[in-house]
């Protein structure tokens, strides 16, 4: 991906992550190795708001019951601002620590 900028760089890996996810079950999307490079991505990309809003949508969509787990990649790349959004945000999208 040399010479691509960080939106058209993600923009590859929504597209790559929307055709890994077809056709798996639940329990193979929350542990796709992609995840990780997915929300580094997002994470380099996306202000606080817009990132809460796509793990929030991802999660819903992919991983309701197993979020814990997919959640570790995204609290591990998130900057300073995004976790702050993150923990504000904990209660609607049932992102709390356990």
């Amino acid at each position: 991906m040399a010479g691509m900028t960080p939106s058209s760089t993600r923009k590859a890996i929504d597209e790559g992550l929307t055709k890994a996810l077809r056709g798996l079950t639940k329990d193979r999307l929350v542990n796709l190795p992609i995840w990780p490079a997915y929300f580094a991505s997002l994470a380099a990309t996306a202000g606080p708001d817009e990132y809460v809003s796509r793990v929030s949508a991802l999660v819903r969509a992919h991983a309701s019951g197993r979020h814990e787990r997919l959640l570790r990649p995204v609290r591990k790349v998130a900057n300073n601002d995004q976790r702050r959004q993150l923990r504000a945000s904990a209660s609607s999208l049932r992102l709390e620590r356990r």
